[in-house]
């Protein structure tokens, strides 16, 4: 790994818009005992059968997993439906990357169609992981889902897969699933999920609106080398200009070609992405390395597919998140992550 490419993965570790504030999550034990007893309306009906999980029906998700150099990242939204009986029905939309790709960063790296248009760098291009711009159908799955005895919610998709996540409540307008255990190799996973569905999505201002995103969990893995964490982090979204297209800019600072100054893209419209966004960046320094100029370089940096946790009344609220900045499968390269942001 080069000189560039270590400061690039350093860089992500400790973000310029994306603080270190010693963070934690409020999970107070009085808010869970409340809401482990607030099942819908849509529940109060099927109580003797099986509610859905934490309350809530529709939940975003990232997760992250696999060996050495076939480090797999997936994102999704499930939709449960309550059962009457001892299981309910789970749908998936998804979609997944690999280590184990084929082509490179032109292939894999491309555009939403999306700029920065009017913004402090016109026209920079915006682009994310291939398969996940505007327009592509999701992959599908179904499945069953039954709660353990102990609170878990236990998946069986179609196919043999299955997914074990704890349920909390670490606020009171949404449940969160972190990753008990899986029988094909997931180390990292989070979901968020409330009771608005699919079909609406935040737009850029009421993003910006929503102001920093201070709890999060972030991994990432780099071609060959153990995977890293960052933790304590927020995102600040204050430090952002709205542009005059659906994306937003990173307000700019340091020297020009420096390590201190970042390039940092963030793009979706909800009438036609629902809750899909794009984020795009790249350290300056790797910037001029490549192709000098006031965007991100063709090899289009660092390639983000996110996914809007919205809340019971469809605020936003944060992001769920994976990387795929698939480029060159070398030690150091072929970057993978997963990761949230929320409040």
């Amino acid at each position: 790994m080069d000189s560039r490419q270590t400061t690039c993965l350093l860089y992500l570790a400790i973000g310029a818009s994306i603080c270190f504030g010693g963070c934690t999550r409020e999970m107070a034990s009085d808010a869970n005992a409340r809401q482990k007893t607030n099942v819908t309306a849509a529940n109060a009906s099927l109580t003797s059968g099986t509610p859905l999980p934490g309350g809530r029906a529709y939940y975003v998700v990232a997760l992250m997993g696999g060996a050495s150099t076939q480090k797999f990242v997936r994102i999704a939204q499930y939709s449960f439906t309550a059962g009457s009986g001892s299981t309910g029905t789970v749908t998936e939309e998804f979609k997944y990357w690999s280590q184990q790709f084929t082509g490179n960063a032109y292939s894999n790296k491309v555009a939403t169609g999306y700029t920065t248009g009017n913004c402090l760098y016109d026209n920079c291009t915006i682009k994310t992981p291939i398969g996940f711009q505007p327009g592509q159908a999701w992959k599908t799955l179904a499945g069953t889902y039954y709660i353990d005895v102990n609170g878990r919610v236990v998946i069986n998709w179609t196919g043999g897969s299955r997914e074990t996540w704890t349920i909390s409540y670490p606020k009171t307008y949404y449940a969160m699933f972190t990753i008990f255990n899986s029988n094909y190799d997931v180390q990292h996973g989070w979901a968020f999920g409330s009771n608005t569905n699919f079909n609406t999505g935040a737009n850029m201002a009421q993003i910006k609106a929503a102001g920093n995103l201070n709890t999060a969990d972030y991994w990432q893995n780099a071609y060959g080398v153990p995977d890293q964490q960052s933790t304590g982090q927020y995102w600040n979204m204050g430090a952002y200009n709205q542009c005059s297209t659906p994306s937003l800019q990173i307000t700019e600072s340091g020297a020009a070609c420096s390590n201190n100054r970042w390039h940092s893209y963030v793009a979706g419209n909800p009438a036609t992405d629902k809750r899909k966004n794009y984020w795009n960046h790249q350290l300056d320094v790797v910037t001029c390395a490549d192709v000098p100029g006031p965007c991100i370089s063709p090899q289009a940096g660092h390639t983000v597919a996110m996914l809007q946790v919205l809340d019971d009344a469809g605020t936003f609220r944060g992001w769920v998140a994976t990387e795929a900045s698939l480029h060159a499968r070398a030690t150091g390269n072929a970057v993978v992550g997963s990761f949230y942001y929320v409040k």
